[in-house]
C-alpha cells in the first residue's frame, strides 16, 4: 500500500504525507488486535471486604465524569480504603488509552504509575535499613556499593577525562560522601544525571542502568559526577532516585548474601513481595514493570514535548531557533537535562514492548489503584515497617520550592488543596520530601503533614492518610493535559471522608 501510495503520489506530481495516510488504518488493526486480546483477560475473582459506599462512588464518578467531557483523562481508577481495611470505593472508568482506547478500564488493569513506583522502592529502603543490611548514613561506597566510587583518591585517568574542570577533585569527593539519606531526600547533587549510552533498550534493564553510575577506569569519560556537595540542595532526583537506590540496596543484599549475580527485582521477590497480601499482588502491584497476568493500559499524552525537542534541534543544526517564552525557565532547564535524550519526554515510549517489561525503579512501575492503596495500607497499618521507622521516615527531610526550581514539572504533587492549582501557574511549586516519600497535606496554609506517599508526573498518586487511616490512590493514564485533575478526585474523597481541605 506504500509503494502503491508513493507511486501515484509521484506520477500525478502531488505531494503526500504517506505514513500520516496510513497511520489510522494501522492504528486501527492494532486497535482491533487489542481489543481481542483484552476481551479473554476477565476480572479477577477477589473477595470484596465491603461492597463499597454508593455515595462516595456516586460523587467520584461524578467529577471523572466532569473531567472526561472536558477531555482531561482517557481512562481513571480510584480505590479508597479505610481504617479497618474495606475497600469503601473502587471505580474503573473510561478507557485503556493509545492502541486500546475501545478497551474499558477495568479495576484490575495495570496503568503506569511514573513516580509512584518512588514509594515502593523507598519502602524497601527502610525494610532493609531496619533488618541492617545497611544505614542511612554510612557512605554508600564503603559497604554497600565500592564500585559506585572506589578508592579514596581521584583516579589520574579521571582527571585527564577532565582536563578543564577545576572542581573534579572536589566532585570526587562529594560522591564518596553519598549515603541512602542523601539519595532518599533528593540531595545526593545527582538530579540531572542519566546514563551516558541511554536508549529504551537499556532502560529497561535496571543492573544496566545502575552500572552506569559506577566509576569505570575504561570509560572515565562517562563518569557521572554530583553537581552539588551532598545534603546542600534539594532537587528532585526524577530517573537517578531509583537506580542509585536499587544499586545501593542489591550491592547490601550482596554482601549478606554472598549471590553476586542477583537483581533488583530478585531483591524486591526476597524482602517485601513476601510481606505483601495476596490481595494486593491478585489486585495488580507490579513495581518492577511489566503486566504478568493483568491488563496493561497505554499511556496517552496530547503533548509531544520530545517531537517538539527534536523539532528544535533540527532547526540548530540549521542555524535556525525556535523560541518560545520559557526558554529561559523551567522548561529550557528540562530541555537541556534530556539533551539528546528527548525520547524520554514522549510518555508513549512506555507502550513499547521494551518499556511495558522495564524495570525502571523510579518510574516503571504498573499499580492498579485497588493493588496501590492495599500497598499503602498495609504500611500505614505498621505490617511492612515498623511505625518508630515510618514515624521518622514521614517527617519532612527537605524540600525544593520556588520559581527557580526547574525539576517542579517533573515532582508531581503534594499539595492536594485546590488553592494549590492556581499557585501552581503562577510558577510557586513546592515539593516537600521526607525519607524517599512525599508529604502530602489538602490544606494550602497549613504546615501540618497529613499523608504521606508519592504522585507521578503522569497525574497517578497513592498515599496513606495518616489522621483518618485511609489509604487512597489514584491512577491516570493521560499525562500533561491537566495536572489538577487528580486533585480534584481527592478534593470530593476528601470532603467525603471529613478531613480538612481548601
Amino acid at each position: 500500500t506504500n509503494e502503491l501510495l508513493h507511486g501515484l503520489g509521484s506520477k500525478l506530481e502531488i505531494e503526500m504525507p504517506y505514513l500520516d495516510v496510513l497511520k489510522p488504518y494501522a492504528e486501527q488493526g492494532l486497535g482491533d488486535l487489542y481489543e481481542r486480546q483484552d476481551e479473554a483477560v476477565t476480572e479477577p475473582t477477589i473477595k470484596e471486604l465491603s461492597e463499597g459506599n454508593p455515595k462516595l462512588e456516586s460523587e467520584i464518578e461524578g467529577v471523572i465524569n466532569e473531567l472526561d467531557r472536558e477531555g482531561h483523562v482517557s481512562g481513571v481508577q480510584v480505590c479508597v480504603i479505610d481504617q479497618s481495611g474495606k475497600i469503601v470505593a473502587d471505580k474503573a472508568m473510561g478507557n485503556m488509552g493509545g492502541l486500546k482506547r475501545n478497551v474499558p478500564m477495568r479495576t484490575n488493569s495495570l496503568v503506569l504509575g511514573f513516580s509512584c513506583t518512588k514509594g515502593i522502592v523507598a519502602t524497601m529502603a527502610h525494610m532493609m535499613v531496619e533488618e541492617d543490611y545497611l544505614s542511612y548514613d554510612e557512605p554508600i561506597c564503603e559497604r554497600a556499593w565500592p564500585a559506585f566510587c572506589p578508592g579514596e583518591g581521584i583516579p589520574e585517568e579521571l582527571k585527564l577525562a577532565f582536563p578543564e574542570e577545576t572542581t573534579i577533585d572536589e566532585q570526587w569527593e562529594w560522591k564518596r560522601s553519598i549515603t541512602l539519606r542523601h539519595i532518599l531526600t533528593h540531595t545526593a547533587g545527582l538530579s540531572m544525571s542519566l546514563p551516558m549510552k541511554f536508549t529504551i533498550k537499556s532502560m529497561s534493564s535496571c543492573e544496566e542502568c545502575c552500572k552506569a553510575y559506577e566509576y569505570d577506569s575504561n570509560a572515565p569519560g562517562q563518569t557521572l559526577l554530583p553537581k552539588t556537595k551532598p545534603g546542600d540542595e534539594c532537587s528532585y532526583h526524577f530517573m537517578s532516585f531509583g537506580w542509585l537506590v536499587a544499586g545501593t540496596l542489591v550491592g547490601a543484599y550482596k554482601n549478606r548474601s554472598g549471590d553476586q549475580s542477583i537483581t533488583f527485582e530478585e531483591v524486591y521477590n526476597a524482602i517485601l513481595a513476601p510481606k505483601l497480601l495476596n490481595q494486593t499482588i491478585a489486585s495488580g502491584f507490579r513495581p518492577c514493570g511489566g503486566g504478568g497476568s493483568h491488563p496493561m493500559a497505554h499511556t496517552d499524552t496530547q503533548f509531544d514535548f520530545s517531537k517538539l525537542a527534536q523539532l528544535r534541534r533540527e532547526a540548530e543544526s540549521q542555524g535556525e531557533s525556535l523560541k518560545d517564552d520559557d526558554d529561559n525557565g523551567d522548561l529550557g532547564k528540562i530541555r537541556e537535562s534530556f539533551r539528546g535524550k528527548e525520547w524520554l519526554l514522549d510518555p508513549r515510549i512506555w507502550n513499547c514492548s521494551n518499556g511495558q517489561k522495564a524495570n525502571v525503579p523510579a518510574a516503571g512501575g504498573r499499580f492498579s489503584a485497588r493493588g496501590l492503596a492495599l500497598f499503602y495500607h498495609q504500611l500505614g497499618s505498621g505490617s511492612l515497617v515498623s511505625h518508630k521507622t515510618m514515624e521518622i521516615s514521614t517527617k519532612e527531610c527537605s524540600q525544593s520550592s520556588g520559581p527557580n526550581n526547574a525539576l517542579a514539572r517533573l515532582e508531581g504533587q503534594g499539595n492536594m488543596s485546590s488553592l494549590s492549582m492556581n499557585a501552581r501557574s503562577g510558577g510557586q511549586v513546592q515539593a516537600r520530601f521526607g525519607l524517599g516519600y512525599q508529604l502530602i497535606h489538602f490544606e494550602s496554609q497549613s504546615e501540618q503533614i497529613k499523608a504521606f506517599g508519592h504522585s507521578g508526573v503522569g497525574g497517578s498518586v497513592g498515599f496513606y492518610h495518616k489522621e483518618s487511616g485511609c489509604a487512597v490512590a489514584v491512577m491516570l493514564n493521560k499525562s500533561g493535559t491537566n495536572l489538577d485533575a487528580k486533585i480534584r478526585i481527592l478534593q470530593v474523597i476528601a470532603k467525603h471522608m471529613n478531613w480538612t481541605v481548601d
